[in-house]
This record gives C-alpha cells, structure tokens and sequence, in this order.
C-alpha cells in the first residue's frame, strides 16, 4: 500500500511539472526566409554604395552635374575630416562599393556596351591607392554643406545609422536601419526632393526586418511563485500509517461484530 501511494504521488508531481514547463518554454520560430532576405539586400544596398540621394554639383552654370551619394561615402567623407580612422580601413569600406562598379564598367567596355572612358588594358579590380580619390569624400562633404546646409546633420546621421544597422541587421532583428532611412527622407521631402529607387528598396526592407521578425516571437510566461516542498517521504509515511490504523480499527469492530453473533446463536 505504501509503495502505491508513493508512486501515485510522484506520477502526479511529474505531470504537473511537465505542464509548467511546456507553459512556460517559448515556441522557437526563428528568423523567416522573407525576413533574412530583407537583411542581406539592405545589406548589399548599403555595402555596394548603390545611391540613396543625388544632388547637384554646379561645376559651370552651362553643364551642371548630378552626383549620387551612398551612404559608406557620406561616412567616410565625415571620417576623412575628422581623421580618427587610418585610410586603409576607409579603403577597405569602399573596396566593394568600388569593385561592383569596376567590374561592371569593365563587362560594358568589354561587351562593347560602352567606348567612353574604356582603356585598352581590362582592369577588372580598381586601385587601391585611388580608392579614396575616386570617390572624393572632401567634394562630397561641400556639396552636402551646400545644398542641404542645417539639414546635412540629418543625413550624416542617417548614414552612419544605416551602415551598423546594415551590419547588424545580418545577426538580429534591429530598428537601425528604419531611423537611418526616416532620416534620410526627411531632410529630401522637405527639400522637396524625390529619393531614389534604392533608398524606397531599403525602406521596405528594413520594415520587414523589424514587423516579421517581432510576429514570430513570443515572449515567456512569468514564472510561478515556488511552492514550499515538503518531504514527500514523510508524509506519505505518515498517510500509510493513518490508513493502517483505520483498517485495524475496521478488523477488530468486524472480530466484535462476529462475536456477538455467536454468542446469539448459542444463546
């Protein structure tokens, strides 16, 4: 009887802990395939330097010019001025940027797309040396003072906001990429500017980053308050010896009751 009672007990204990461990554990989803996607094409937006804004370099008043400006070139051209970061880690920021144009610049000249600016010599990797020349950050940084003037802050921000929300969004779901790009349209609808096709491509992405990734968690339940525990040994001990008792008791009232009858009989 004791044996029984004690198993019964500890089925029961083991049930109700199993039910509070599946209350409390969260459901694993993970990071979806839409949500992934997203991640690494606002992060080949940002790495590649496709252009998020264009402004216009006067030049000569008869043939002004439009320059497209990536965010990797606004940063480096603040670090530039600063001059906090040696220039081989600049290089190494603009390396890919450089490199997708320089390959397709090269594929164009080679496919007889394009003649002008083609060398007889195909280069399929740019300089190292001239990387930072090539982009000019000093040019950039004039031209952003000119044109967007209190409104260049904004845009510096938003830069250097989408460049760690680009690395970090490859790991986690973050919001760093969504206030670089509101910093970014900012400053260009008050203007009354229309923003590229690229910087509309890494809003949308970087929304979908943040509204997928936060449907597919859950948050744990609280934790119940600890029950005090109490020596299971002890008290099912002491129910066996209660019950034992009440059947002895049951025995002798029976032994009694058969007596009694007895003595009826002869009598």
């Amino acid at each position: 009887m004791e044996e029984i009672d004690c198993q019964e007990e500890e089925e029961s204990v083991s049930e109700e802990e199993l039910v509070d461990e599946i209350e409390r554990k969260p459901i694993k989803t993970g990071r979806g395939f839409w949500t992934r996607s997203a991640a690494i094409l606002f992060f080949s937006l940002v790495i590649f330097q496709f252009p998020f804004f264009e402004q216009t370099d006067q030049g000569t008043k008869e043939n002004p010019y439009t320059v497209r400006v990536s965010p990797i070139q606004v940063v480096v051209s603040q670090l530039m001025i600063t001059n906090t970061i040696p220039e081989d880690y600049l290089r190494a920021v603009l390396f890919p940027g450089a490199t997708a144009r320089q390959v397709q610049k090269t594929f164009m000249c080679v496919a007889g797309l394009k003649t002008k600016g083609c060398r007889k010599k195909v280069r399929w990797v740019p300089a190292w040396k001239n990387l930072i020349k090539n982009n000019d950050p000093a040019k950039v940084d004039v031209m952003m003072s000119k044109e967007y003037k209190d409104r260049k802050v904004q845009l510096v921000a938003g830069s250097f906001f989408c460049l760690l929300g680009g690395v970090y969004v490859l790991f986690s779901n973050s919001r760093l990429p969504v206030f670089g790009v509101v910093l970014y349209f900012y400053p260009l609808l008050r203007k009354g500017l229309l923003p590229t096709h690229y910087l509309w491509m890494a809003g949308l992405c970087a929304l979908v980053t943040i509204h997928i990734g936060d449907l597919g968690k859950t948050t744990p339940k609280a934790k119940p308050a600890p029950k005090p525990k109490s020596n299971s040994k002890t008290t099912s001990a002491e129910e066996a010896a209660v019950k034992l008792e009440y059947l002895k008791d049951l025995e002798t009232k029976a032994k009694l009751e058969k007596a009694e009858r007895m003595k009826s009989k002869d009598a």
